[in-house]
């Protein structure tokens, strides 16, 4: 400060504090101005990295116009990438059901392969659309041979009017359910079947054609004709015959009686049906029958034996022999 007035050093002093005041100045300036891009920088990297970090998009000048075009570019991309993985979700799920549709198509496929009974699918005119191996085996046509024919195909004559009832209560929305009629085989023979008949219908709910499920019955019916011509001749016997037939329960209680008993114990049949065959039973053969009577509830081989039984009047006793059981 030698040689200096005090008004240098004055000039001097404030000289010095206007330099600091503007390298403070210029060090806050410069500090606000590298702030907005060393963040810019950050989110930048950040995309990298897969880490966010703000955008400086508040910033003035033309770091801040680049930051909010920035921002608003990563905005679209997230949109977009949001859009892209919710098409993946959706084409992965489509993916799902349609690999389980396939599946459960092959499985149906497979049951009605291998079915047991003709299945047959036909459009509401009646034109042939699937035919099974069973119905093969059944009617004697091929799946060529029938597929693309009317469904008169296996349907006598005298059963059409049958088919286009059933075909327009299909139409109707209606169901069959075990309708017994008759069809015919390639080479004309008859075939006894019951029918199961459903319609097929659209996603949308509008009925195209007829599944039909067809059951041959020709020999059950042969068997059940069968039983019942043996029950019939088993009745004719029991209504005629001038021999006593009595039938029980387990228990010993009478549940038929031929009409001879009115000629051979004085008894109607409706007089001892619902009544223990013990109470017809003469007294001194009641412990023999009842020993017999054991034996054939054990299902042990009863042999013939004679019994005695008390006529209506009380005078006079029946000598029965009892069958084999």
């Amino acid at each position: 400060m030698l040689g200096l007035t005090p008004l240098g050093v004055f000039h001097t002093l404030v000289g010095l504090i206007a330099v600091l005041c503007a390298a403070a100045l210029a060090l806050l300036v410069a500090s606000s101005l590298t702030r907005p891009i060393v963040q810019l920088t950050a989110a930048v990297e950040g995309i990298a990295s897969n880490e966010r970090a703000a955008i400086p998009i508040e910033a003035g000048g033309e770091t801040g116009v680049l930051a909010r075009a920035f921002a608003r570019v990563i905005g679209e991309a997230n949109a977009k990438t949001a859009a892209l993985e919710r098409e993946v979700a959706e084409h992965r799920r489509t993916e799902a059901a349609r690999d389980h549709y396939a599946a459960r198509e092959r499985l149906f496929s497979a049951a009605v392969e291998s079915s047991n009974d003709a299945i047959v699918t036909k459009s509401l005119d009646g034109t042939i659309t699937g035919w099974n191996p069973a119905a093969e085996r059944m009617f004697g046509f091929t799946a060529a041979e029938a597929v693309g024919k009317g469904i008169h195909l296996i349907v006598p004559r005298d059963r059409l009017t049958e088919m286009h009832d059933i075909l327009r209560r299909i139409g109707q929305g209606k169901s069959i359910e075990q309708h017994e009629t008759v069809r015919q085989r390639k080479d004309g023979s008859p075939v006894e079947v019951s029918l199961s008949i459903s319609s097929i219908k659209t996603a949308s709910g509008e009925i195209i054609g007829a599944s039909k499920i067809a059951r041959d019955i020709t020999e059950s019916k042969r068997t059940q004709q069968a039983l019942d011509q043996q029950i019939e001749e088993r009745r004719r016997i029991f209504e005629t015959s001038q021999d006593l037939i009595l039938v029980s329960d387990p228990k010993g209680v009478l549940v038929q009686v031929s009409p001879s008993s009115q000629t051979i114990l004085g008894y109607a049949p409706e007089q001892m049906i619902g009544h223990s065959a013990i109470e017809f039973i003469h007294g001194d053969d009641l412990d023999s029958t009842r020993e017999e009577m054991r034996a054939a509830r054990r299902g042990l081989h009863t042999r013939n034996f004679d019994s005695r039984y008390v006529h209506k009047d009380g005078c006079n006793g029946a000598n029965l022999n009892a069958p084999d059981h």
